[in-house]
Order: structure tokens, then C-alpha cells, then sequence
């Protein structure tokens, strides 16, 4: 991958397209807001979305930017080594439909910090840190708490395991069949 951290150096990962509705403006807040406390660099994977230039101006004018890594989009294979290489994975949207992205972070065994909000603390359960997407110190804070709790990171890893695995493609198609039976 292009543009990431030097081996050996942790850092925190956050995916998406760059738009507003993800959260990234707080996720930069929050990381510049610890940056000088921690080795950790940042990694941002996925494409460009949509409102994005305001986004790339700030990484770029960052006193942090050489440690703002953007590999843009990542094969699935990629995407997996970012997780499991990765100290969090930090999914703070405003809004999901789903939350997808948790499970798949949890199922590579990654911690996982994610908004109280929308349908992400019902995905997420007690297995990742959950935080108010609109204030930064609580991001920055579970930041921080990863950064440097080694219990608290094994932990999460071990429930992320446990939750993802209770998330199947099985249980979801059978979760759909009770929901049509029971309109019919």
C-alpha cells in the first residue's frame, strides 16, 4: 500500500469516503489532539466522496499531515491487513443504516471505537468503546485509553471475536424469513 505508517509504527484506522456524514472532521480533531502523546499515525482508506476537498485541504495543512497516511480505496485482502495490523479501528459516523465496517474490523480482531449513536452502539454492543460522534475529547480519550491500556485492548479484541461471530449470514436470512412470515 502507498502511503502508510513505516513498519512497526501503530497506528489508528478509519475507512469510508472522504464526506461529511462519516465523521472524519472529528476523527482529525480528535487525533491532533493527542498526536504529541502518542507514536500512533492515522490512516484513512477509501475513496473520495462527495464535499471531500475541504477534507484533503485539512490533512494537507495539518501539523500532523506526515503522519496522516491516505492509501485511498483498498482491496478487500488490504483492507483486512489494515484491520488486523491497526491499534482501533475508529467508525464515529453520525448515521448508519448498519455499521457493517464494525464486524468486519471486530472479526479481524481489531478494537473498534464507535459512536452511541444510530444503529452502531445495537451492532457493537459492549465490544468496542462507545462515544458521542460530536464531542472530541471522548474521542480523543477512547483514543488515548487504547493507545495505552494493553488490558483494555486485549479485551476488546477478545469481545469484538465474540460479537462479530454472533452476526451470520444464517441468522440474518433466518432473521428475514420470521420478519416475512410474520406480515404474511
Amino acid at each position: 500500500l502507498d502511503s502508510m505508517p513505516d513498519t512497526g509504527v501503530p497506528y489508528f484506522l478509519w475507512t469510508g469516503s472522504l464526506n461529511p456524514r462519516k465523521n472524519l472532521e472529528h476523527v482529525l480533531d480528535a487525533y491532533e489532539r493527542i498526536a504529541d502523546q502518542v507514536p500512533h499515525g492515522l490512516v484513512l482508506a477509501g475513496g473520495l466522496g462527495w464535499d471531500s476537498h475541504q477534507l484533503l485541504q485539512r490533512i494537507e495543512n495539518s501539523k500532523f499531515s506526515k503522519r496522516i497516511h491516505r492509501p485511498g480505496f483498498v482491496s478487500d485482502d488490504q483492507l483486512r491487513a489494515l484491520y488486523r495490523s491497526a491499534s482501533a479501528f475508529i467508525y464515529v459516523s453520525y448515521m448508519e443504516g448498519f455499521g457493517l465496517p464494525i464486524l468486519e474490523a471486530m472479526a479481524c480482531y481489531c478494537p473498534v471505537i464507535t459512536s452511541n449513536i444510530s444503529s452502531m452502539p445495537e451492532v457493537a454492543g459492549d465490544a468496542a468503546v462507545l462515544v458521542d460522534p460530536h464531542e472530541i475529547v471522548d474521542i480523543s480519550n477512547a483514543m488515548l485509553d487504547i493507545a495505552n491500556d494493553e488490558e483494555m485492548t486485549t479485551r476488546l479484541k477478545k469481545a469484538g471475536i465474540y460479537r462479530a461471530k454472533q452476526f451470520t449470514w444464517d441468522k440474518c436470512a433466518q432473521s428475514m424469513i420470521d420478519i416475512y412470515k410474520d406480515f404474511s
